[in-house]
């Protein structure tokens, strides 16, 4: 028919090095090799049936369809870095339309002195703050870097397009100099626009360009980010790779605080890398009833010292430590491990550095249970319990959660006391754990 039969339109050709730092969500870390072009009429539109080619060498390549509303006639390959392939691609476009195919040759990823294109490095002291989603990334390039623009790529995580998350907003215009970006409340020409509550990936890459403006080489620092209802501090933000460890690459200053989130179920590892200077001290937030458990490297493992409280700096002492595990976040306050900003902590160290340490999430598995019709009836049984160990937890006798009657630490008459009362109750819930578990599932 007609629309099948539209032209071939060519808008760009593009090839370059790219490497992108490690990341838990479908984009391949490492050393890349990436090119494609923009081309209509594309698979979005009336006009099917377009495709695209890459041919190298004796390597042939298919080019998908991106599929992003942020750049809507995008073709975009990438594959592992290879120095016998970064030489000139014969890309091929074809459609039923007049004038197919298309025949076009991609630019080389060498310098004008034959050598091939370095990349630049990952950025620095990467934290987003605000309120809402009205929100600010601000940023510094390594030292030495030579790009000459940065780009800023926002995805939905929640939207999977060629086994990655969907392209929503694109900058390709900021200048080298750029150390901040406010993300604007309309992502795209569709008019998207964030949401709180809602789990993201942004990707800052610093761009090295040829004479001619097309790209040579670039570095992609990706990370996550939820926006939540209320104020966000200036929050540190890692990267993440598949196991679910969180890599930091932040300056730090001795005695001051920053905020850090890993995504956290009941607890996490924290670890200075090396050369990195110690930890001095931790702030954690409010969550759950705000009582925590501080456990401390013994040269063999992790041993329970102290019970930390939300709000309150707890100093190390000494030379301060090299890492640390927090435990005793509960199960019911259903952290959400995709929400990067759900469990803000303040860390300070012991003198001026880099911070590269890392952040191992310690998480529980919580089946979703549904209760058969007759454990409905047990229901407000079981929130009576509940409501009974909150209670309990609230005693001016019993500091610490209704479950702790079994510790060891040290006690009095009257903490003995409310032990005691704890072990009943818990035998009790023990009981109704199915109503329990009902109750206090993560959603």
């Amino acid at each position: 028919g007609g629309a099948a039969a539209a032209p071939i339109t060519l808008q760009s050709v593009f090839a370059f090095r790219d490497i992108r730092s490690n990341n838990a969500l479908g984009i391949t870390p490492g050393d890349r090799l990436s090119f494609g072009v923009w081309a209509t009429p594309n698979p979005s539109t009336p006009d099917y049936g377009t495709t695209v080619t890459a041919f190298q060498a004796g390597v042939t390549h298919t080019v998908p369809y991106l599929y992003s509303p942020a750049s809507p006639n995008e073709f975009f390959r990438t594959i592992a870095y290879t120095p016998s392939l970064v030489g000139s691609w014969t890309m091929t476009i074809a459609n039923p339309g007049a004038g197919s195919p298309v025949v076009v040759q991609t630019p080389t990823v060498l310098r004008p002195d034959g050598s091939i294109a370095g990349t630049p490095g990952f950025l620095q002291d990467m934290t987003m703050s605000g309120s809402g989603t009205n929100l600010t990334l601000a940023f510094t390039a390594p030292p030495g870097s030579q790009h000459d623009r940065v780009t800023v790529r926002i995805y939905d995580k929640a939207v999977t397009v060629n086994g990655g998350p969907q392209l929503i907003h694109v900058n390709y215009s900021l200048p080298p100099s750029t150390t901040s970006y406010a993300i604007p409340a309309v992502l795209n020409a569709q008019g998207g626009a964030l949401q709180v509550n809602h789990a993201y990936v942004v990707s800052i890459e610093l761009d090295e360009r040829r004479a001619d403006g097309s790209l040579l080489a670039k570095s992609r620092s990706i990370f996550e980010f939820t926006p939540n209802s209320g104020a966000t501090p200036a929050v540190v933000l890692p990267m993440v790779d598949p196991t679910g460890l969180y890599t930091f690459n932040s300056n730090v200053a001795a005695g001051q605080i920053q905020f850090y989130d890993p995504y956290v179920a009941i607890g996490y590892d924290y670890a200075i890398g090396a050369g990195d200077p110690n930890f001095v001290s931790v702030l954690l937030p409010m969550v759950g009833d705000g009582v925590f458990d501080l456990y401390l490297f013994d040269g063999t493992g992790y041993a329970f010292d102290r019970h930390l409280l939300a709000g309150e700096q707890f100093f190390f002492g000494g030379d301060g430590v090299d890492r640390f595990r927090i435990l005793g976040i509960e199960v019911s306050a259903a952290l959400d491990p995709a929400n990067v900003t759900a469990f803000i902590t303040g860390l300070a160290f012991v003198a001026d550095g880099m911070f590269t340490g890392t952040m191992r999430p310690l998480t529980a598995f919580v089946p979703e249970a549904v209760p058969e019709p007759a454990g409905i009836a047990l229901l407000a049984a079981g929130m009576l319990g509940l409501a009974a160990a909150r209670r309990m937890h609230h005693h001016p006798l019993c500091r610490r959660r209704w479950w702790m009657a079994t510790s060891t630490e040290p006690r009095s008459p009257a903490r003995a006391g409310c032990r005691l009362a704890a072990t009943g109750l818990r035998h009790r819930l023990q009981q109704l754990a199915p109503v329990a578990a009902y109750v206090i599932h993560r959603p």
